[in-house]
């Protein structure tokens, strides 16, 4: 008393779709603008965003706290700091010259004018 299974053999996987054209076209495009970019950035076209900035550049607020740094320590005029006035950026020796470069980078600075 044997029975025949008729039809299709069951499967407990799902069936499998064909090949989707557009997935497998975006992914080589995207390998390939990869690639591109990748060698525009070794032969020096383009710069890497992580690279540092060529010239270091300070923030207002650092210059404030600077300022009142130098203040708080009584350093409040330094004389040879104006020896120094001649060249294009002077050193900051006392809270004085600390403040103007403040003012200079955030002119609207309230407690900096004060």
């Amino acid at each position: 008393m044997e029975r025949k299974i008729v039809g299709k053999r069951p499967t407990f996987r799902p069936r499998r779709k064909g090949l989707n054209l557009f997935r497998i076209s975006f992914l080589l495009a995207l390998i390939l603008a990869s690639l591109w970019l990748l060698l525009r950035v070794q032969r020096g076209e383009l710069k890497s965003p992580f690279e540092p900035t060529p010239t270091p550049t300070r923030m207002a607020d650092s210059l404030f706290l600077e300022a009142q740094a130098y203040f708080e320590a009584g350093k409040l005029d330094d004389p040879s700091s104006s020896a120094a006035a001649s060249q294009d950026t002077p050193p900051i020796n006392d809270a004085i010259d600390a403040y103007k470069a403040a003012l200079e980078e955030d002119p609207d600075n309230a407690k900096a004018w004060a």
